[in-house]
């Protein structure tokens, strides 16, 4: 998905051909254009808020939360409540360590 997101900046604002680019990273045009098309899922959309809020919290706390501090965190400061193995995958896919 990276890819894709250099592709598009590279193109956006250097002005490379499409074509160039996609076969430079060995990905096909047709991807492409199904990757820029596609419509981002609720879910998606509300993994990505989450990942910025579990970020922020971890560096505020200084790395000390781990998953269980957390979700606690999240539901006494923000209200937000959210599965305790959804926290955790969040926290394991953004690399964070306690």
């Amino acid at each position: 998905m990276i890819e894709y997101q250099i592709i598009q900046q590279l193109h956006e604002e250097q002005g490379w051909p499409l074509y160039k680019l996609c076969e430079a990273v060995d990905v096909s045009r047709a991807a492409y254009y199904k990757w820029e098309k596609r419509v981002v899922s609720q879910k998606q959309s509300d993994t990505e808020k989450l990942a910025a809020l579990i970020s922020g919290i971890y560096q505020s706390r200084h790395g000390i939360a781990d998953y269980r501090q957390m979700k606690l965190i999240m539901e006494r400061r923000y209200g937000i409540k959210r599965n305790l193995k959804r926290v955790y995958c969040i926290i394991r896919i953004l690399g964070l360590h306690s």
